[in-house]
């Protein structure tokens, strides 16, 4: 049984294999493994090899061959920086990637595959380096908790705990390009070798200490705080005072050290000059930290992404202090303080809840420490029974976070921000729901068009027909509205909708009831708006992930018409079939047209919201 305790990392990463093979989908456009911010770490690489150009042109040509048209995954990452272009993002991950980079490009010369950097071998290639460094990361931090005097028993369960227990599921199966879990690795690493260095002061360690420590530093500077863990790391300051003191004897050591440093640490400067010609600059605009106005219980409580709302088994992890203060006080207070700090820092960004998925993803950095502080909460009471207590609550807490990973993985929590209707609203939920929450504080006006499908008139569509009022057992009333290959369009509506708003900020609301005859259905909710000149913006709502086979659902969603738009446009509203698709029936249509107070109440709606920018549909669409 010990040699198989010893083996949970190995296991784990079978585990994250299956998932990954099982959830993610790289060959499809919508959801590649280089997506998010993820495409602007690893732009350096094949801006470097590949294309040697630093103004990042080719961003254009990799969406269009290898991402959805429509620009809903598209990521901007180039910043004008005094009329010079730069990458916002730091290199560190980039670093990190290049073994896995050079394999993959290799690969893809002598394959024949496209050697482009963004085919389907470089997306294989960054999904198994994460799983890589997720395994090495288990796999370190299992060794230190055994040197920190866990049983392989408790180690395996606290293991398993991080892995399956925490949102890091989640970063490494369905985004595993966004930096936490390699922050996660190399800020275990970076325990680990300085552990190991304070226990044997040999050289080898304090230069893996000092290389890791530089690249904690170019992947995430703010991480570069974990320097605050010395005194945990040593153990005592006795003998962190010793072993500095040590260190400054061994000029030789600290040069090479400080050389090492240098070399690593320097790669973003260089970058920076090839860039705009100034050794630093401050790439990322308007997105500041706001030091003065710190989100710091929101960032752990609140129902937008609170990490401890989310991820419950750091707030049990917390408990663990308990013991830490009881084993070693300069342990506890070097820890204390490292979280106090990081967590006034983390929630001092402008967007402090990140835009997380699956809780809040920047603490993902750091549960290396949350597995220290759940071996001190085994440490709290010698018992049995506490063990098992503690073994029993964080198994209980392992199988809560695989089903909110299950409820992420099919979006049943909003991309938008979270609040305590959509939390309490999505907690139990097995499905998605498509739900506009509107607060009617912020609203002015409504005007509502709805119908029932009984009649033919009230709503002039150039497509309805007849036929496709049909008698449905289970609806409303009597008659729905049936959409097929042979009428693949819905009653709708056709008119101008700006005499329906009294302000500019303005929302269409749709709800209806659905019924689908197939399990699958790729019919859409079409929103198509057209105006004087070219001017044509066109939506799709997609109601597969919403809509249940024999089973009447409701939908809601929302578009937004800013100000700025041309007036006199006329407005078609409707469903819409594609041919060799499950027939879908439709009832109690309703379209409201709501005027709201001002911008920001329209920034305060939650739930299915398409936005329609002027400025980003002047184009034709099809």
């Amino acid at each position: 049984m010990k040699r198989l305790f010893r083996l949970t990392p190995e296991c784990i990463l079978v585990i994250y294999i299956f998932l990954s093979l099982g959830l993610k989908h790289p060959d499809q456009k919508w959801d590649r493994i280089i997506n998010s911010d993820g495409k602007a770490y690893y732009a350096y690489l094949p801006a470097f090899f590949i294309y040697h150009d630093f103004d990042y042109t080719f961003v254009e040509t990799y969406e269009e061959a290898y991402y959805p048209l429509d620009k809903s995954v598209f990521k901007e990452f180039r910043m004008n920086i005094n009329g010079e272009i730069v990458n916002k993002t730091f290199a560190g991950l980039a670093v990190v990637w290049l073994p896995f980079f050079l394999l993959a490009h290799l690969i893809a010369l002598i394959t024949g595959l496209p050697a482009d950097g963004y085919s389907l071998v470089y997306q294989y290639a960054i999904a198994f380096s994460t799983l890589f460094y997720l395994w090495a990361g288990c796999r370190v931090l299992f060794n230190l908790l055994l040197k920190f005097g866990a049983t392989i028993s408790t180690a395996s369960l606290i293991i398993f705990s991080i892995a399956l227990g925490t949102n890091i599921i989640f970063y490494a199966v369905i985004e595993p390009s966004m930096v936490h879990v390699y922050s996660f690795a190399f800020i275990t690493f970076f325990l680990w070798s300085g552990y190991r260095f304070f226990e044997t002061r040999k050289l080898l360690w304090l230069l893996a200490f000092t290389a890791i420590f530089s690249l904690i530093l170019l992947i995430r500077p703010t991480n570069g705080l974990i320097l605050i863990l010395l005194p945990f790391i040593s153990g005592s300051y006795r003998n962190l005072k010793s072993t500095f003191l040590f260190i400054v004897q061994k000029k030789g050591w600290l040069i090479l050290a400080i050389l090492i440093f240098t070399l690593i640490i320097g790669i973003q400067p260089l970058f920076y000059y090839i860039q705009t010609g100034k050794l630093w600059i401050y790439s990322y605009g308007n997105e500041k930290m706001h030091f003065l106005n710190p989100h710091f219980f929101s960032i752990l409580f609140s129902y937008n992404r609170g990490w401890f709302v989310y991820t419950p088994l750091a707030f049990l992890s917390m408990v663990g202090f308990v013991g830490l203060y009881r084993a070693s006080k300069t342990r506890f207070y070097s820890l204390l303080a490292f979280l106090i700090l990081i967590i006034y820092i983390l929630s001092s960004w402008w967007m402090w809840y990140y835009a997380s998925k699956c809780g809040q993803r920047v603490f993902i950095d750091f549960y290396a420490v949350v597995a220290i502080l759940l071996l001190f909460l085994f440490r709290i009471h010698p018992g049995k029974t506490w063990r098992i207590t503690c073994s029993i609550l964080i198994s209980i807490l392992i199988l809560f976070n695989i089903f909110q990973f299950y409820q992420n993985t099919k979006w049943i929590f909003p991309v938008t921000t979270i609040t305590k209707e959509i939390f309490w609203d999505s907690f139990f939920s097995i499905n998605p729901k498509a739900q506009v929450y509107l607060s009617g504080e912020g609203i002015i006006a409504e005007k509502s068009l709805y119908h029932d499908m009984e009649a033919m008139q009230g709503w002039g569509n150039g497509w309805r027909n007849e036929d496709t009022f049909k008698p449905f057992p289970g609806s409303s009333e009597n008659h729905v509205s049936c959409i097929e290959d042979e009428h693949p369009y819905s009653i709708g509506i056709e008119l101008d909708p700006f005499p329906l708003f009294e302000t500019h900020n303005r929302i269409v609301r749709v709800s209806a009831k659905v019924w689908s005859a197939g399990r699958r259905t790729e019919s859409s909710l079409v929103w198509h708006l057209t105006g004087p000149g070219d001017f044509s913006s066109y939506r799709a709502f997609y109601l597969e992930p919403y809509v249940r086979k024999n089973c009447w659902t409701s939908v809601q969603c929302a578009f937004y018409l800013p100000s700025g738009m041309p007036e006199q446009q006329r407005m078609k509203l409707y469903f819409f079939h594609p041919s060799k698709s499950a027939s879908l029936y439709i009832d109690d249509l309703q379209v409201d047209f709501i005027s709201l107070q001002n911008l920001q109440e329209f920034q305060r709606i939650e739930g299915i919201l398409l936005s329609c920018p002027y400025e980003l549909n002047q184009e034709k669409s099809d």
